[in-house]
């Protein structure tokens, strides 16, 4: 029996499956501020959602720690606190929607559309950054002016005219049309 049980288990996912599905929605929630997934997912993702967002409104240390302990980001986290909340501030609840769309081609699920009720300017580039590696600069910055002018400064060979069959035939397939 399933009394008093109201997570969903979303069929045969193990909990750290779940945890990870769930982290990983709520994390694209806060930074695009708003998702398509499947109803179930939204309504699952919309309890979460807004348990954070009362918790960013409390702008305590312990708060931040268990916000963390759900994202596992700390630029979420700080954005969370920073921004999605404040924007919430005169708001006692109901800060997402749902907004059901067509089903799933593929499967024919029920797709819905999750999105904070106040929208917040977006981040600037570069500010939020996924975790990874840093970007490697390109071969080209990485060479200086004098080695990109002197590439430039060599004439180009010209091509000598031959004739006969193989010049024919390599006509017909040049490859480089």
């Amino acid at each position: 029996m399933r009394h008093r049980k109201r997570k969903k288990r979303f069929e045969c996912r193990t909990m750290g499956h779940r945890k990870a599905l769930m982290r990983s929605l709520l994390s694209a929630l806060f930074l695009h501020q708003k998702i398509k997934t499947t109803v179930a997912r939204t309504k699952e993702v919309r309890r979460a959602a807004d348990k954070l967002v009362t918790l960013g409104k409390q702008s305590t240390l312990h708060a931040r720690r268990q916000a963390f302990e759900i994202l596992q980001d700390k630029a979420l986290v700080k954005r969370l606190f920073e921004k999605i909340a404040p924007a919430f501030e005169k708001r006692a609840g109901g800060y997402t929607r749902t907004i059901r769309i067509s089903p799933r081609h593929g499967d024919g699920a029920e797709m819905a559309i999750l999105e904070l009720t106040e929208l917040i300017a977006a981040p600037e580039r570069g500010k939020i950054k996924p975790a990874g590696k840093p970007r490697q600069p390109l071969k080209e910055e990485v060479k200086p002016k004098e080695k990109r002018e002197k590439e430039k400064a060599i004439p180009e060979k010209k091509e000598k005219k031959t004739s006969g069959f193989l010049e024919g035939l390599r006509k017909r397939f040049r490859t480089d049309r």
